[in-house]
């Protein structure tokens, strides 16, 4: 985020694109990414980075939401089927984005506060590859819903394990290789 909006070295926004590199690839380094990311909000107060989310919401993020997603979140919503944004990201930099494409729940990765400060730490798992399915789950069981009818848009490949235990996977504008596994799969695919 702060990278985006120019307010930190160059070299560090060099290293943000390689970690997106390897996402795309399925290769994120977990612990190696985890602490890089939470860098940025080492000391910070929430309301200072709920702040700096929205503007670079405004700025960098607003303009790339797909129509088709969001017409897909309100198709679900006009059937009564409540649509979560399931996210590696942190709740201070997804929940702009939940807000505004109209999510009814966010389950991402938390952010652990002392004393009114961000630690550098998480609360909970990373929520990338193992870590991602297991809060998807453990969401699923804490609203009694099953997971075997739940369905899930993912346009990573970082997001394998989800799509092999969900019951409704859909690839959405999927590079190569997840493509590949979807159409061997038999899973939906979407091209926004």
């Amino acid at each position: 985020m702060l990278a985006d909006m120019g307010r930190v070295p160059e070299h560090y926004r060099a290293k943000q694109q390689h970690y997106i590199e390897l996402h795309a690839k399925g290769q994120t380094p977990e612990q190696e990414y985890l602490g890089f990311i939470l860098q940025e909000f080492i000391g910070q107060t929430p309301d200072t980075m709920q702040q700096l989310a929205q503007i670079n919401f405004e700025n960098y993020i607003q303009n790339k939401i797909f129509t088709a997603a969001q017409e897909a979140i309100k198709n679900h919503q006009r059937r009564e089927i409540p649509v979560v944004l399931l996210s590696g990201s942190t709740r201070v930099l997804v929940t702009p984005i939940a807000r505004a494409m109209g999510f009814n729940d966010i389950a991402c990765t938390e952010l652990e506060l002392f004393e009114g400060t961000y630690t550098g730490a998480i609360d909970g798992p990373f929520c990338i590859r193992d870590g991602k399915l297991k809060r998807g789950l453990d969401y699923c069981r804490q609203r009694e819903i099953n997971f075997s009818k739940a369905m899930y848009y993912g346009d990573s490949i970082s997001d394998i394990q989800i799509f092999e235990k969900i019951g409704y996977p859909v690839a959405v504008n999927p590079n190569p290789k997840l493509e590949h596994i979807a159409i061997q799969q038999l899973w939906a695919i979407e091209n926004w």
